[in-house]
């Protein structure tokens, strides 16, 4: 089997430990009647995000109502700056406005690794090197010395990422909702109710789910499936606009009525 071959199965493995069990908490954010804000995958953009967070701000600190912005997981990899996207949202935002952030794939990934690092070492080679090297980790000359040895290279890990950010990450829930809405990092399994939806479903499914849509008397806001600008298909909305790429970062506003785009501009060159 090649490389890729291998990153595929280890990929489709970690995908299958859920089983149909629950892990990660669902909330339910209907409450107030609060103006959304929804955020797609940040991958380790921090200028982008910290952008985002200024437009939404100014956007919403007009209004009274109480603004919730949802973040949609994917906080890390990729970009080149994880450490300080989780500085960022481990801390406060102003007076009314409240930060949900939800679990990405690239979080469990990461994780995973931590907790059980044989046969998840393939974190690496989807944005992990880059997001150790946010934390001072240089892992070439590490696995080098370790790759027999996943355990001690897990242990080098643990010892620069911020305890803080782990503990961050495990307490993600993996899904927010309302009587209509839905947020998640990936989307739904196709016409099964959010109760039965798998934290696998949430974080990770494609197709069927960008075909058919979420089936389902309600509209999913999601990231996961990077396109250049955002995506309105069948009772679905993605968000995720490759920030780490294009440098656009891009937020959804619903106040109950209306739905509105921010977004950060592009990267130049």
């Amino acid at each position: 089997m090649s490389v890729a071959g291998i990153l595929r199965a280890a990929v489709r493995r970690l995908r299958g430990r859920n089983g149909g069990g629950s892990r990660r908490e669902r909330l339910f954010v209907g409450e107030g009647n609060p103006i959304f804000y929804a955020v797609g995958d940040v991958h380790g953009c921090h200028e982008q995000l910290v952008e985002i967070d200024r437009l939404i701000v100014e956007d919403g600190q007009a209004s009274q109502r109480p603004k919730i912005v949802v973040m949609l997981g994917d906080y890390v990899d990729r970009g080149p700056a994880s450490a300080d996207v989780l500085d960022h949202l481990t801390g406060g935002m102003p007076d009314g406005f409240r930060r949900v952030c939800l679990c990405g794939n690239h979080e469990e990934m990461m994780l995973r690794f931590l907790k059980e690092p044989f046969g998840n070492l393939f974190w690496f080679e989807h944005g992990g090197e880059v997001t150790l090297k946010s934390y001072g980790l240089d892992l070439r000359p590490i696995l080098k010395t370790h790759r027999r040895h996943p355990k001690e290279v897990a242990e080098i890990v643990r010892d620069a990422v911020s305890a803080e950010h782990i503990e961050f990450l495990r307490a993600l829930p993996v899904c927010a909702y309302t009587d209509r809405l839905v947020f998640a990092h990936a989307g739904v399994r196709p016409g099964v109710a959010l109760r039965r939806q798998t934290d696998d479903d949430l974080m990770w499914i494609r197709e069927p789910f960008l075909s058919k849509g979420p089936e389902l008397p309600l509209v999913v806001v999601h990231g996961h499936t990077p396109s250049s600008r955002p995506v309105c298909g069948r009772g679905r909305i993605g968000l995720d606009t490759a920030a780490c790429e294009t440098g656009r970062l891009t937020a959804l506003r619903w106040d109950g009525v209306q739905v509105k785009l921010l977004q950060t501009g592009p990267r130049s060159g």
